[in-house]
């Protein structure tokens, strides 16, 4: 099932101009958005939201390519272009929308701000629907006061004449890495 609705998020997320990869590992993941940074001008990937562990990996691969990794005080580097790494907790197959626990005010701003957003997701925690996200969303709400940010593919916009802009709210590219498995 979870291969169906990952084929079913992929199409969603593609129809709203978004992007999707598969990867083995954080390790794989990283190397892509290094990749789509380098290809698109960034010269830092911002990482929040990660282990330790997960943030040495990610390290490794920004020094592969030649990126600095911002993990702190994401305000001081708001003006330079950079692609923000995040995970995803869920999300959606049937809108391709996904769901990040942006509770953390720099994880919140790098996914903002960033030129482009590459986010993590294990193929498991995508369900079929946002209704079937109700469970899981009262579950990372419920620790206190928190931020649930439900992302849909590249920031865009029409209120200007009701000419489609893309990038003017946000991110102009959304990147989905899907990870085999799951994690809480």
């Amino acid at each position: 099932m979870s291969q169906e609705l990952s084929a079913s998020f992929r199409q969603r997320l593609e129809a709203a101009s978004g992007f999707c990869q598969t990867a083995d590992d954080i390790s794989q993941a990283a190397a892509y958005a290094c990749r789509v940074a380098v290809q698109n001008g960034c010269k830092s990937i911002a990482a929040f939201g990660w282990d330790d562990a997960e943030l040495r990996l990610i390290n490794e691969a920004c020094e592969k390519d030649g990126l600095a990794l911002i993990t702190s005080n994401i305000r001081n580097h708001a003006a330079e272009p950079f692609t923000a790494l995040t995970p995803a907790q869920w999300a959606a197959a049937e809108t391709g929308t996904i769901l990040v626990d942006s509770a953390d005010e720099d994880l919140r701003l790098a996914t903002m701000l960033g030129e482009i957003h590459v986010a993590v997701l294990y193929e498991d925690n995508i369900a079929t629907d946002m209704m079937a996200l109700t469970g899981p969303m009262k579950e990372l709400m419920a620790s206190g006061p928190g931020y649930l940010a439900c992302i849909s593919g590249a920031s865009r916009t029409a209120d200007i004449e009701r000419v489609l802009t893309i990038g003017v709210h946000g991110p102009v590219q959304l990147h989905m890495v899907i990870l085999p498995g799951g994690a809480s």
